[in-house]
């Protein structure tokens, strides 16, 4: 069920575990029949959402963005934990803070990137926090290209890769995926050369979940929602996350080759 009411857009602060005021980008629709929380990669932010959030508030979806900390921690920290598990712990901080503001409707995390990591890992991590997942270019690398990366390190930062970190957390939830049960939703460019669509397919392929979908976009790169057919990427989503709230047990595995330009 949809209308046609827009979001109510907001910016706010909300404070990272080590004392960061962390930018909270909301946008609300009248009636609130889920919630999406949106995780970047790095060297994005929350604002890349704002299509996407426009796009679900008419099926009473909303939308918040985080905008995670790059930085390196709070002033006057002196040690800092690792950029995945800051994130980790920034993403743990905002679904908390959704749970409170909304006890009721179904919490869906939206990674993209190494973002699509952070939230594939905090779902194992917290597996009753979420409803649902959905990876857009999840960067889960084969492990030839990890083993490249181990070994000349200067090319992670050439391919604008973030660092070291993001093979041991490929390495991490390699071990555990098949632990993962949430409904998870999968998209994919075909042509996306940043996470190739090999880490797609290797989640599908092995996560737990008896609900899962992976939906590969022919021609597409690696920003999904704002690029060519971004439309078809957003109703698509708008459509699953909708059947996800549907009365019943729905259970579905497929994949789905989608090549139609809009």
């Amino acid at each position: 069920m949809t209308s046609h009411t827009g979001p109510t857009m907001s910016q706010e602060y909300i404070a990272s575990p080590d004392g960061r005021r962390l930018p909270l980008r909301c946008w609300r629709p009248a009636a609130v029949r889920a919630v999406v929380a949106f995780v970047h990669e790095p060297g994005s932010d929350g604002a890349r959402y704002d299509g996407m959030a426009h796009a679900l508030a008419p099926r009473g979806i909303a939308s918040y963005a985080i905008d995670l900390d790059e930085a390196g921690g709070a002033p006057g920290v002196r040690r800092q934990a690792p950029l995945q598990a800051r994130h980790l712990a920034e993403l743990r901080t905002l679904t908390t803070c959704l749970r409170l503001r909304h006890p009721t409707p179904p919490l869906f995390v939206f990674g993209h990137g190494a973002g699509a990591l952070t939230a594939c890992r905090h779902a194992l991590r917290y597996p009753t926090d979420l409803d649902g997942l959905v990876g857009e270019a999840t960067l889960l690398d084969p492990p030839w290209r990890a083993a490249i990366f181990r070994k000349h390190r200067g090319l992670a930062h050439a391919l604008r890769v973030p660092r070291m970190a993001l093979v041991r957390a490929d390495g991490r939830l390699r071990e555990t995926v098949r632990a993962l049960s949430l409904p998870l939703l999968l998209l994919q460019g075909s042509d996306d050369v940043m996470a190739p669509p090999s880490g797609s397919e290797y989640l599908h392929r092995h996560a737990g979940s008896r609900d899962k979908t992976l939906l590969v976009f022919e021609g597409g790169d690696h920003d999904l929602v704002n690029g060519r057919g971004h439309r078809r990427v957003r109703e698509k989503t708008g459509q699953w996350i909708e059947a996800q709230l549907a009365p019943g047990t729905r259970r579905r595995i497929g994949i789905e080759y989608i090549n139609e330009e809009v």
